[in-house]
């Protein structure tokens, strides 16, 4: 992982991503809902990663999963 926006994210963004990753199984687009995170960040992390990663385009759409 050599992209140089992805080396500027804070680690809680790559963290994030990397787990998104995971469960995505390199499906394009896919679900993962904020309590997927809870064992391994808080909710106000979680939302600031996940707009950390909008923000410099590491996702393609975002669907709120309840």
């Amino acid at each position: 992982m050599t992209n140089k926006k992805f080396l500027k994210l804070p680690s809680s963004s790559k963290v994030l991503y990397m787990y998104m990753k995971l469960w995505a199984l390199g499906k394009e687009e896919f679900e993962y809902a904020e309590s997927l995170s809870s064992k391994y960040m808080s909710k106000m992390t979680f939302y600031s990663a996940r707009d950390k990663l909008i923000e410099n385009n590491k996702t393609i759409n975002w669907y709120p999963s309840y």
